[in-house]
Parts: C-alpha cells; sequence; structure tokens
C-alpha cells in the first residue's frame, strides 16, 4: 500500500474500533455501507479486518447486508461466478 492508502486505512481501523468499543451499530452499518462505495478494495480489508466482530455481534440491528456471500477460495475464478 502507499502511505496515504495506509494511513486512510489505519484511520478507517482506528473509526470502527471505536464504533465497535461504544456499540454504535447503526453508525457502522452506515460507514460501511458509504465506505464501500468509496473505496471497495480497501473496504474488502477492512471487512476482513472485523469480520469476527460482527459476527459475535447479537443485535437486532444488522451491519452487513442480507444478500452477503463469502467466499473462501485460494482461485480468483471462484469469486467470479458470484460477481
Amino acid at each position: 500500500m502507499k502511505i496515504i492508502q495506509n494511513i486512510k486505512f489505519q484511520y478507517q481501523v482506528k473509526y470502527l474500533e471505536d464504533l465497535f468499543q461504544n456499540s454504535q451499530y447503526s453508525k457502522i452499518h452506515s460507514h460501511l455501507k458509504k465506505y464501500c462505495h468509496k473505496n471497495p478494495n480497501q473496504f474488502l480489508s477492512v471487512i476482513k479486518k472485523f469480520l469476527p466482530e460482527i459476527l459475535k455481534i447479537t443485535s437486532e440491528e444488522k451491519i452487513l447486508a442480507d444478500n452477503l456471500i463469502l467466499i473462501n477460495s485460494f482461485n480468483v475464478n471462484d469469486s467470479s461466478i458470484v460477481t
């Protein structure tokens, strides 16, 4: 990553860590939704980092969309089947 992209990524990580600590799930959802459209590549990195925390949430509020599909594969062509 370039240094500016790394700084932006670390900012997003810190911001989301703070939101998770304060259990502000609606803000997390809206922030991730905006961030997904702005920066899809870094969005995937952020999701990978916070996926365990997201899956632990048992709140009524949803952070991820219902139509999200997680693919675990080493073959890049596998992911192109779904998209």
